[in-house]
């Protein structure tokens, strides 16, 4: 049987599919609000948590920025730029660490998440020394 989705959950997976900025909880709110004026950001949030905790999108987080929401659910990193905040995807994804981590500790490897932190080219100074 197939689930059946709320209105206001179906509005923010699109807006998360459609995207690959990595929007926060605020960010998704704000543009929700186009078609749904009188949803909450609690429902929002709540939205996003069960999808998350569904395995419909991911979260990212850091520890120098608010959560944000991706809705590409393939393995894949991120490069998170400590000036400007923006958060891309890599999508150079190593299944051999799993393998090596599985092997080395007698463990099945779920997956695993990793971000580096750079300063992306937009915010990389332009002039030279």
């Amino acid at each position: 049987m197939r689930k059946q989705y709320s209105m206001q959950r179906v509005g923010i997976i699109r807006i998360l599919q459609k995207t690959n900025m990595h929007p926060s909880a605020d960010t998704v709110y704000n543009q929700i609000r186009e078609s749904i004026p009188n949803i909450s950001l609690g429902t929002v949030y709540r939205n996003l948590n069960d999808m998350v905790e569904s395995g419909e999108i991911r979260k990212v987080t850091t520890p120098s920025a608010t959560d944000r929401f991706d809705g590409n659910t393939s393995r894949h990193y991120h490069l998170v730029c400590q000036k400007c905040h923006r958060i891309s995807d890599m999508h150079e994804y190593s299944t051999s660490l799993d393998e090596d981590i599985a092997n080395r500790y007698s463990c099945q490897v779920l997956g695993h998440e990793i971000y580096f932190n750079v300063v992306c080219a937009d915010c990389l100074p332009t002039e030279k020394n």
